[in-house]
């Protein structure tokens, strides 16, 4: 999270969040500040909250069927937290290690070789389909999060799930259907700047005002950072889909989709 004069800046995991944060920091009147990583509404400092409604609240989204590649092709290079969750060791020896089992016993149990066949080849296809098929339709997993144990996950999927921790008040992992996500959605969400990824310079830039900057103050900062961060090693995302994978984001990431017309 960045914490600004008059801005408030969410990461969404896999959305250029990193590239994005780089060049807000590189604005002097935007005054940011780093405050933990992927925090939510209830991340947000005691000493904010008063100001949290006058504040410009802002953060990425990108396009589902994309996101789902950068997401498993991050773990091909064994980056990533859900990586780090599934299949990154742990040493009891040190107490990160034993805090991560009492932060998620299941992970003594995980399948390792299931998620080691997936995660082998960033140029293969068909492991990112039954990768793909693990996050959104295998409900014996646990991923290390709460995504699983939620009722969402039976009908939307991790990236609609983290969408809505990260950008909305009193987040209910236990919605009970589509049409009652819809409605916490539209009643709770609060940014006010959504950055698409595909088009992050152009958002930056169209909202400068808005994040009370200069045009040029923008322009400037924008300059610096032409390449990309943190990107993962792999093909233009289409190479990896089939019509059942097209399909299966196509109705586990509907909300998404409609709302900000993405297409495959």
């Amino acid at each position: 999270m960045i914490i600004g004069k008059n801005i408030l800046y969410f990461e969404l995991h896999k959305t250029a969040c990193s590239h994005t944060i780089n060049i807000l920091h590189s604005i002097p009147s935007i005054e940011a500040k780093t405050f933990g990583k992927h925090n939510c509404y209830n991340d947000v400092p005691k000493e904010i909250i008063g100001d949290f409604e006058s504040k410009i609240k802002m953060g990425n989204v990108r396009n589902p069927w994309d996101w789902y590649v950068s997401l498993w092709a991050f773990g091909c290079m064994k980056k990533g937290g859900l990586f780090d969750k599934v299949i990154g060791d742990i040493n009891l020896l040190n107490l990160y290690g034993i805090k991560k089992i009492f932060l998620s016993s299941k992970k003594l149990f995980i399948d390792k070789k299931k998620w080691e066949k997936v995660y082998n080849d960033a140029n293969n296809p068909k492991q990112f389909q039954e990768w793909l098929k693990l996050i959104l339709t295998d409900s014996t997993i646990d991923l290390g999060e709460e995504y699983k144990s939620s009722s969402i996950s039976k009908f939307s999927g991790l990236l609609t799930y983290r969408y809505l921790k990260l950008y909305t008040h009193n987040f209910d992992k236990n919605i009970a259907n589509y049409i009652d996500l819809l409605e916490f959605d539209k009643e709770n969400n609060f940014i006010d700047i959504i950055i698409k990824k595909e088009n992050l310079y152009n958002a930056l830039l169209e909202s400068s005002s808005k994040m009370d900057i200069s045009n040029d103050e923008m322009q400037k900062a924008l300059g610096k950072y032409k390449n990309k961060t943190n990107r993962s090693e792999r093909k233009d995302y289409q190479f990896y889909y089939n019509q059942d994978s097209i399909e299966l984001v196509r109705k586990y990431e509907k909300l998404i989709i409609e709302k900000y017309g993405y297409k495959f």
